[in-house]
């Protein structure tokens, strides 16, 4: 029997982005679903790009551009830490939004809160 796959490329875009009395576990919460994702996927046929705070700007830790190894790119994920100075989320989509020019990727925004993916 052979079995074939055929690899679709993705490109995939994280704002990491947390507010109020639980934030810090938000954002771990968001952190580990990204680790999650990478750990089922892998690098071969995902390409990731992870935007959060820096400084109080957005920015892209993890850009499409840079090709990682799993363990590299799990390394740089686990690393990422919550900043006391936050963008705001309209700056966050902003920046996903530059993350995605020229790329051929369709562009889909969705969010997920409280367990639920909303469009």
């Amino acid at each position: 029997m052979f079995v074939f796959f055929k690899f679709i490329d993705l490109s995939i875009c994280f704002i990491l982005h947390s507010a109020g009395k639980t934030e810090e576990k938000g954002f771990n919460l968001m952190k580990d679903g990204i680790l999650r994702l990478v750990h089922q996927c892998g690098v071969r046929s995902v390409n990731y790009c992870v935007i959060s705070s820096k400084y109080g700007e957005a920015y892209q830790h993890v850009t499409f551009q840079q090709r990682f190894d799993k363990y590299s790119l799990v390394s740089e994920i686990s690393a990422l830490k919550m900043e006391t100075k936050h963008a705001t989320i309209d700056d966050d989509v902003q920046e996903a939004g530059n993350a995605f020019e020229g790329q051929t990727a369709r562009k889909k925004v969705c969010s997920y809160k409280n367990g639920r993916v909303l469009y």
